[in-house]
Order: structure tokens, then sequence, then C-alpha cells
């Protein structure tokens, strides 16, 4: 628990989409309480260029020298930062716990707590479960998803508003892809006293930590395989993909009436056609990307082969098993080498920037 009364305790509070509420959480947090609560609203005034149009390690460097300078000057208690809905939360985050572990290390009494996520139980719904019609969104439900699973706390909104199923559904989602962080549910005012029972201590000393995918791969997960309705499936296995066969089972074999409906899936690929860079699979509701990480597979922290964890609701485990398994090299292709790998048709987009540094 942080000593407020001898450092700058920040805490972050952002929504999971556009719309959500966060102006009551913060407000919530700054009550009349025995610790010294300073909210700073003016994140994104002249002093703070509005995040949309700087570089966003600029504005969190900026943000994380306001803070210090803040504690350096004597102010000790809670600051909470109601970011922007475009801000980068995960690099934000992690500018200012490394800035702030530099400033404590010069004596500069400030730290990170905690990362408060605000979502919308319909919006979590209407990204993730119910979008089978109109254009493929790319940018929302993976926001959504990955700030969900940095948070330290997770504020449910609008829960009156749907029906007790959908919304246990929607809260064994969030309590799959972010195990440890406790879940504030609300269907109106936000309750301060029910709040700061949930932001009493720091959470954020290890960031990304209670990311229930993260958790899955490296085997620590706690949650049972099912719950709510929301199941879990990690695949693993140390072959290639062959980069065709993945993109038709990508294309033609995800859908809810083959494998159940996925919602969220996270985790490392190799592509025989690639053999490089260890590869990025993440999906959030019908988006999905495949992309370059900055691991090279030589490097022993790489993940071998295929490590991937999916949640979905009535997931077929056996049959999602059956099409990914279907997609790895054979043990003939296996045995053909990299240079005949290097000919296989592959219809992904190249990864330039990892695999040539350009």
């Amino acid at each position: 628990m942080q000593n407020h009364a001898t450092e700058l305790a920040v805490t972050l509070v952002i929504g999971g989409t556009n719309d959500s509420p966060t102006r009551d959480v913060a407000s919530a947090l700054v009550t009349p309480t025995s610790v010294p609560t300073r909210r700073l609203s003016d994140v994104t005034s002249p002093s703070f260029p509005h995040p949309s149009v700087v570089e966003t390690d600029e504005f969190a460097l900026d943000l994380a020298e306001h803070l210090s300078a803040l504690a350096a000057d004597g102010q000790r208690g809670a600051a909470v930062v109601d970011l922007h809905p475009s801000v980068d939360l995960t690099e934000t985050a992690l500018v200012l716990s490394a800035v702030f572990s530099d400033d404590a290390t010069d004596g500069i009494p400030v730290c990170l707590g905690e990362i408060i996520v605000v979502v919308s139980a319909v919006s979590v719904r209407a990204e993730l479960f119910d979008g089978d019609s109109g254009e493929v969104d790319f940018v929302t439900p993976e926001r959504l998803c990955s700030r969900i699973e940095f948070a330290t706390v997770v504020v449910v909104t609008d829960c009156h508003r749907l029906s007790r199923a959908s919304l246990r559904e929607v809260l064994g989602l969030i309590q799959k892809l972010a195990p440890r962080a406790p879940r504030l549910l609300s269907s109106g005012r936000i309750d301060p006293e029910a709040l700061a029972r949930h932001a009493q201590t720091s959470r954020a000393g290890v960031l990304g930590g209670s990311a229930g995918w993260m958790r899955e791969l490296s085997g620590r997960g706690e949650l049972p395989t099912s719950i709510s309705g929301i199941s879990t499936f990690v695949f693993d296995d140390p072959r290639p993909f062959h980069p065709a066969r993945l993109a038709r089972v990508v294309e033609n074999s995800f859908e809810p009436e083959i494998v159940g409906r996925i919602l969220r899936s996270r985790g490392f690929i190799r592509l025989a056609s690639r053999p490089a860079v260890v590869g990025s699979f993440a999906s959030a509701g019908r988006a999905l990307t495949i992309e370059a990480t900055s691991m090279p597979s030589w490097s022993v922290d790489s993940p071998v082969g295929q490590q991937v964890v999916f949640f979905g609701k009535d997931l077929d485990r056996k049959r999602l098993a059956d099409v990914l398994n279907s997609a790895l090299l054979t043990a003939h292709e296996l045995g053909t080498g990299p240079l005949e790998w290097a000919g296989y048709s592959d219809p992904f987009p190249a990864w330039h920037d990892a695999e040539t540094g350009h």
C-alpha cells in the first residue's frame, strides 16, 4: 500500500471506448477523505498539447515531468489523471513508470499507482459479442481489450442496460481478460467509497501483470477453463505455420458456427516463410491482426513455435485445435528445410520494419 503522507501516488483513469464516463470516475476519486487528492484535469491544456496531435512518448514524457515536478515541490497524497481516449495507455503507463522509477532513485517521491479503466457493459457487448455485420473496425475492439488487460481496476458501467445472461457473459470475459483486476459494477452514480476500496493498494508494480492472456501462456492462469459461459483454449505447438494454409484457416474456419465465437485471442506465432521474426497474433471481436514483433527468432527469450490463447463463447476447443493443426507444417514439409519454406505462397502483408529494419 502506498504511503500517501510521504509520496505522490498517481492514478490513471481512461475509458475503454471514447464514450466511457471517465469524468464521473475521476470525480468520485476526488472526494473529501483523509488522503489529499488532486485531479489533474489540465493535461490537455496549452502546457500539455492534445495527445492526438503529438507522439505518445512525447505526451507521456511531458506528463511524467509535470507530475515529478509536483512531487519535487512538495505535493503529496494522490494525483488523478483523466486521460484523453486517444492516449496509448500502455506506452503512457510504461513511460511514467520508468521516469518515476528513476526519480525515486534520485529521491523524488512519486509513483504510479492504479490504472483504472472504465468500460460500458453495453459497449463491450456491441464491440466483442455482437459485431457480425458491417465494416470491420480494427481499432476500437483491440483498444478496448488491451486496456482491460492492462487495468489494475475495471469499472463496468451501464450494467442495468443488459439482461442478466448477457451481463454475466460480459463480466465473465472481463474477468478472463484481467483476472487479477477488481471489478466495480455500476448502473448509475459511481460510489466513491466502493471505488476507494477497489483502488486502495498499488497493483501497478508489474505493469500488465494482470493480463489474462499472458498468465494463460505462462501457465499461471488461475481461473477455471470456463466461467459464465466464457471459455479459454491455449494452442501451443513448436511447428511453424504454413502461411497459405493459415490464411485459409483465418479466412474460412474461425466462424462461430465452426469453432464457436472467438471474442479475443493473443499470442505469438511463427510463419515458415518468415523464420527471422516472431509474429504477433491478436484478435478482438471480428478483427484479427497478424504482424511482426521486435523479437528475433533466435533469441533465447523468444517463444518457440505457436503460443496463442483464445477466449470465446461456446468454443469448440477440439475443432479449434483441429483447424489450427491443419495449418502447421507436416512432417514431410519440416524435413525440406527453410530454403524450401522461403518459397511458400505467403498472402500476409510484408513485415519489412521488423525483418529488415526499414
